[in-house]
């Protein structure tokens, strides 16, 4: 009997500690985009029109073509919760002058979709793996 429950808390251990891995990647991983995201609002806060040239993924991924001040035409990928938008219709894009590789469109869904997910699942995990762990103490 006392191997059985020496294994259940090793198992226990193991698995409490995939949650909080998974907690942090997910908690990094919203952080680092909240970063970026934050760092194009404030470098980035040219905006110009654009216009959407193609929608993939059932409305997930839209193709958004946009000419910046000073250069030629550019195509980016926004992704994200992007619903109820049509073919040709212009959008507010903004940029950073410095890499317009690297443009959102004006939106907040856009903008903060991957720093909201990453929070709400990473704190999931995290409330998940404490559990858990007070369960395992008792």
């Amino acid at each position: 009997m006392m191997l059985w429950a020496k294994r259940k808390i090793k198992g226990g251990i193991v698995i409490e500690t995939l949650f909080f891995l998974c907690a942090l990647a997910l908690l990094s991983q919203a952080f680092t985009a909240g970063k970026s995201t934050y760092r194009l609002m404030g470098v980035g806060e040219i905006a110009t029109n654009g216009m959407i040239t193609g929608i993939e993924n059932h409305g997930f991924s839209l193709d958004i073509q946009y000419t910046p001040d000073v250069g030629n035409s550019v195509v980016f990928q926004q992704n994200g919760f992007l619903f109820n938008y049509r073919m040709g219709q212009q959008v507010s894009v903004i940029y950073d002058p410095a890499n317009t590789m690297n443009a959102r469109m004006k939106i907040f869904s856009a903008l903060w979709w991957k720093s909201i997910l990453g929070v709400l699942f990473g704190s999931i995990f995290l409330i998940i793996g404490l559990r858990m762990r007070s369960a395992r103490s008792l």
